[in-house]
């Protein structure tokens, strides 16, 4: 028979729930933590996203639509970005400045593993305008940047940044 207690529960029923209970209270703790982590990682990634960054890099590829190498180009270029405006200066070539018209920002690892995507307007000497995306990927802590331009889809430019740096 087994011993009874004052609620008349068997006392192995009574330590069943017991375990229960502490067994819920530790997956309580470890949700908790594992959300406080993951908030945490999210706050950085987004810290990031609103930062003045500046990227350089040493070489230029330009690619055709179906992403294939088609010349490369040593040479530095250093590309700064802020909430409103990027600027895209190559060694050699005339600077570019474009609006900033929409941004969206993913970054697991702050600087190491995400992505941004710019879409951004840059007006010409002429006049003319032109719009481009821009993606900044994060991988294996290597970063590159990909600008393509909608008025040419057949030219594709990425660079592989070899500094990245918050502009204060």
């Amino acid at each position: 028979m087994h011993q009874k207690n004052n609620l008349n529960l068997p006392m192995n029923n009574i330590q069943s729930i017991r375990r229960l209970a502490k067994t819920a209270n530790a997956l309580t703790k470890a949700k908790a933590l594992t959300f406080a982590f993951l908030l945490f990682s999210a706050a950085a990634g987004f810290a990031q996203c609103n930062k003045n960054v500046v990227l350089t890099s040493s070489k230029t590829e330009y690619l055709n639509a179906e992403g294939v190498v088609q010349r490369t180009v040593e040479e530095e270029s250093v590309i700064k970005i802020n909430k409103s405006e990027v600027t895209i200066a190559p060694s050699g070539h005339a600077k570019m400045t474009g609006s900033v018209t929409s941004t969206a920002c993913e970054w697991k690892q702050p600087f190491n593993v995400g992505k941004t995507t710019l879409e951004a307007t840059f007006k010409k000497e002429d006049g003319a305008t032109s719009n481009a995306t821009i993606t900044i990927v994060g991988k294996d802590g290597k970063i590159s940047c990909v600008m393509k331009d909608k008025e040419r889809p057949d030219r594709i430019i990425r660079v592989t940044v070899n500094k990245f740096e918050e502009q204060k």
